[in-house]
């Protein structure tokens, strides 16, 4: 009676092969989705840089502006006042302009997605140029909803980040939305 337990040669072989395989099939069929999952990453980024902004201007007790330049398809956080030592340290500081404005966390967009627009609470559209919202240190942000757009083929696709302007709650959508109404105590969207 033979007592050895184990996997021969040829089994571990078969098995490494029927592995490969389907990771080639899982890889083809994820290569479709990775522009997608980049268009996503992108609304994320934008997202966590406003989150940013809000945070180190309660924390400093300053006001630091998002900014959005359409045109070169770019953003940054601008910080007008000269930061402390403390937070020079801690930022990631690009540079500082004539007017010693610091340039914080510039990012571009990435290649295949357009920064298309920018809608602010008073339902103005900026298409070109650059745009500012503002970061108070009481916790409010300038009411905005920037749009992203991908286009695959004949294919366009939106990617909406919609800002509150009190609570700086941040809202996802895979549609184009505009802004509707501002109460008190919520936003309105609407797709178009």
């Amino acid at each position: 009676m033979n007592t050895k337990k184990g996997f021969t040669l040829i089994e571990m072989m078969f098995v490494i092969m029927i592995i490969g395989v389907m990771m080639g099939v899982a890889m083809v069929k994820l290569d479709g989705t990775l522009p997608y999952f980049r268009f996503r990453a992108t609304a994320r980024e934008i997202a966590n840089l406003i989150k940013l902004a809000k945070s180190t201007a309660a924390t400093q007790g300053i006001t630091i502006y998002i900014q959005y330049d359409i045109s070169n398809q770019k953003f940054w956080l601008l910080c007008p006042e000269v930061p402390t030592d403390k937070l020079k340290e801690d930022l990631d500081i690009e540079l500082m302009d004539q007017k010693k404005n610091v340039i914080l966390f510039a990012s571009s967009i990435p290649e295949g997605i357009r920064l298309q627009d920018v809608i602010t609470g008073t339902k103005e559209t900026f298409e070109s140029g650059i745009v500012s919202m503002e970061c108070t240190p009481f916790g409010t942000v300038d009411q905005h909803v920037v749009h992203l757009m991908m286009k695959e083929d004949e294919d366009v696709r939106y990617y909406s980040v919609a800002v509150s302007p009190l609570t700086g709650f941040i809202k996802f959508s895979d549609k184009y939305l505009t802004v509707v109404s501002v109460s008190k105590d919520e936003t309105e969207y609407q797709d178009d």
